[in-house]
């Protein structure tokens, strides 16, 4: 919501003494500035839960076609979560501004584009996050992180770091705040 690390902190202070307040500190200290919208911050609980690494949001990676980002980074491996919005016309409260058949294959190539250029991906749905579906969505994050890294190493390759930077310097970080 745009909102800063420090004005959550600030805003939490008073609040120390009160019932919950160990949540509210939590959900303070999780808080970040490239999770575009509720369903990329979810993304981003499960992926810690998963306990893979430190997740990165919004990295840029430099494809054949052009600059993708990318909503979550552990090493070698990107985590894209999809809400059902993304697919609904404009006319419907959605983003679409095609068909959603012309969405979902734009989105499948993007995907292609992004496993070129050395990365595993995964995707998360709105329906991951809670019951026994998140239950096989940290075991399906956990399986595909182990993939990277048995194919490409634990750590970023050093040439996505290197264009991930230069992209940063020269189009702006979208991780607000960052």
């Amino acid at each position: 919501m745009g909102v800063t690390k420090e004005a959550l902190e600030a805003a939490a202070e008073p609040m120390a003494q009160w019932p919950g307040a160990r949540a509210v500190n939590a959900s303070v200290d999780l808080a970040d500035p490239g999770a575009e919208n509720v369903n990329e911050s979810l993304g981003r609980e499960l992926v810690i839960e998963a306990a893979i690494g430190e997740p990165e949001t919004q990295f840029p990676v430099r494809t054949a076609q052009g600059i993708r980002w990318c909503d979550i980074r552990v090493g070698n491996h990107v985590i894209e979560v999809d809400g059902r919005v993304k697919y609904l016309a404009e006319a419907d409260g959605g983003f679409a501004r095609t068909t959603a058949d012309d969405v979902a294959w734009e989105e499948r190539k993007r995907e292609r584009l992004v496993r070129d250029e050395g990365l595993v991906v995964t995707r998360l749905y709105w329906e991951d996050y809670w019951g026994h579906r998140r239950v096989e969505a940290v075991r399906r994050v956990r399986a595909d992180h182990a993939d990277a890294v048995a194919r490409f190493g634990p750590d970023l390759d050093e040439r996505l770091a290197r264009e991930a930077e230069a992209i940063r310097k020269q189009y702006g970080d979208r991780r607000r705040g960052a």
